[in-house]
């Protein structure tokens, strides 16, 4: 419908430009990538692009369903619809994207909960990849039943990519039951757990230093305590978003394999959209939530729109003060 397309292609024209802007103040501030924190808000805004890419090209969103013809190659013919028509990739970077987010929240549980264990490890090239690179391993793993459903067919001669008629049997149970839990409930759940656990933890600091105010070392205590409020602030509303963003959808699918719900649906599609429509608001949390975000944004591009504070200054990594510019 072209109803449909229209929002397709707001999502991933808004979701291109504002994550490139970010990668963009991250190239131009790369001293910044010593942190996993700052890593891990890279990785989240190029999975995001890479989304809205494949919004753009995958047939069957913006543009037909019919708009490719399917390469004459057996082998060629069975990677477009194994990988491509079954938009493979779109959902293992929505699941990524996911995992991410659970990257960050632990990043920030550390930096809040465990501040020794977690200087121990900020700088560590190897922590860093790996806290990078486990996101786009789950997703791929998650995700990994959907080209396994595609096919291909042949009808009069003219072949063509269809999903494989699922059996309804307790294994078909087992399978959706654990799909659906990897990739949304169970990081959904430890997100909750370790923000509650971080609320906790910055009230009882808050009122301990509120206590002995006067003293310096106190004073320099809330300053640090302040802007370590403000980094995992990013994190909360980034990761609590998505789970917003893409539970429906991952619940309907769910259903979907159960032949509870039925795919292609105008709710289905509702659900993809606002699935989807987190590529785009991921920029404006790091904007409105993020004080050295929106300085950076001004310092890039003159960016009115964004209010700066007057003493606004780089973006800061886990647990450091944002020093003046």
């Amino acid at each position: 419908m072209v109803y449909g397309k229209v929002v397709l292609t707001a999502i991933s024209i808004i979701a291109f430009l504002g994550n490139s802007l970010t990668v963009l103040l991250f190239i131009k501030k790369s001293e910044l990538l010593k942190k996993t924190y700052n890593c891990l808000i890279l990785a989240l805004a190029v999975q995001d692009i890479l989304q809205a890419i494949f919004i753009a090209i995958l047939p069957g969103y913006i543009l037909d369903e019919d708009a490719y013809t399917l390469p004459p190659d057996r082998t060629l013919r069975w990677m477009f619809c194994k990988l491509f028509w079954s938009q493979f990739f779109i959902f293992a970077l929505g699941i990524a994207s996911v995992y991410t987010c659970l990257m960050l929240t632990f990043d920030r549980w550390l930096a809040v909960v465990m501040p020794l264990t977690f200087k121990k490890y900020e700088k560590s090239k190897l922590v860093v990849f790996s806290t990078v690179l486990f996101p786009w391993i789950a997703g791929t793993c998650f995700e990994i039943t959907a080209p396994l459903r595609a096919t291909t067919t042949q009808v009069n001669g003219s072949f063509s990519c269809a999903w494989k008629t699922p059996e309804y049997s307790s294994k078909t149970i087992v399978i959706a039951t654990f799909t659906f839990l990897g990739m949304i409930v169970v990081p959904g759940a430890l997100m909750v757990i370790a923000y509650s656990r971080i609320i906790v933890h910055m009230k009882r600091s808050e009122i301990r230093i509120e206590v002995i105010r006067n003293n310096q070392r106190m004073v320099r205590k809330s300053n640090a305590l302040k802007a370590l409020k403000r980094v995992t602030t990013t994190a909360f509303f980034a990761s609590g978003i998505i789970i917003v963003c893409w539970l429906p959808d991952q619940l309907y699918y769910a259903l979907s394999q159960v032949n509870l719900t039925e795919l292609g649906t105008t709710i289905h599609f509702v659900f993809k959209s606002l699935a989807f429509a987190n590529s785009c608001i991921n920029p404006a949390i790091y904007c409105f939530s993020n004080r050295a975000y929106r300085t950076g944004l001004r310092e890039l591009f003159g960016c009115f729109c964004c209010k700066v504070h007057p003493q606004g200054g780089e973006l800061s990594g886990p647990g450091e003060a944002v020093h003046p510019s």
